[in-house]
């Protein structure tokens, strides 16, 4: 019985250590987790919009120390909890005017015109995975009536990193013709690793 657990325990052990890829991390956005609001300030201007419980009033239930800060012109929103960066986020499309996708890397070169094969070329073996069923939308006019997402979860060193990417092509806007094409980057959300 012992030698059995200890050959299922080396097991374990040795794919585990297969699987587990270390590349190294190369931050390039222009702001960090735990900056202070004058340090995001100075960086990317003053938000376009803000979300707190003030702003709010009472009629969410919203975190007290949380505060969502949109820069529209640099595609970022940034979340900050007790004034520190707890969250950021960059998307690939956001239908607010004035709304302009961030173009820069975001991470090991990772930018959002990636597709998924570049994305884990980059950042590796991903340690969570996920994904949708296929749903079926009604709001659809353009012949895309299906749309899944995968999403994917990176532990690298401080940061995790989750990256939901559509596994059909979604209609965004379909009186602009605004398609996300299947395999691209939808979403990029890094915070802290407090695993």
């Amino acid at each position: 019985m012992k030698k059995n657990m200890s050959v299922i325990i080396f097991t374990f052990l040795f794919i585990t250590i297969l699987n587990s890829e270390e590349i190294a991390f190369t931050w390039q956005l222009p702001v960090n987790i735990g900056d202070d609001r004058f340090t995001v300030y100075l960086a990317l201007g003053i938000p376009n919009e803000v979300i707190s419980r003030e702003t709010l009033g009472n009629k969410y239930d919203w975190p007290q120390d949380q505060t969502n800060e949109y820069f529209y012109a640099n595609g970022i929103i940034v979340i900050f909890v007790k004034d520190k960066v707890n969250r950021i986020v960059v998307n690939s499309f956001v239908d607010y005017t004035g709304w302009k996708d961030y173009t820069g890397n975001i991470i090991n070169e990772v930018s959002l015109l990636d597709n998924r094969q570049k994305l884990i070329l980059k950042l590796g073996k991903p340690f969570i995975m996920k994904t949708d069923p296929i749903y079926k939308t009604d709001s659809d006019e353009f012949g895309f009536p299906l749309y899944s997402n995968s999403y994917y979860t990176w532990l690298m060193g401080k940061y995790r990193i989750e990256i939901e990417v559509a596994n059909t092509d979604q209609v965004i806007d379909s009186k602009n013709n605004t398609v996300r094409p299947q395999d691209g980057i939808n979403t990029i959300a890094i915070t802290e690793n407090k695993n």
